[in-house]
């Protein structure tokens, strides 16, 4: 299902368009709903790199090496406290 405001990207059939579902090249955004497998979605053009999902690996990642940085931060002090 395609909603109003999602990034279309490239699709592997020649002149048809797909959601955009990870990182990547964006060709346009839609500006209606669809459902089903085949059709036609009236589309807003433009092209960039959709960027929004590589970015909230990142984020989740930078809070993991965080919550591990705490911990050796505090296994470091208990052993200098000795």
């Amino acid at each position: 299902m395609i909603n109003t405001g999602d990034y279309l990207t490239s699709s592997s059939v020649p002149g048809t368009a797909m959601k955009a579902s990870k990182a990547g090249k964006v060709i346009g955004i839609a500006l209606e709903p669809f459902k089903g497998k085949t059709g036609k979605v009236m589309m807003f053009v433009t092209a960039f790199e959709n960027l929004a999902p590589r970015l909230n690996e990142l984020s989740e990642e930078n809070q993991e090496l965080k919550s591990a940085l705490g911990r050796v931060e505090s296994r470091l002090n208990k052993l200098e406290s000795k």
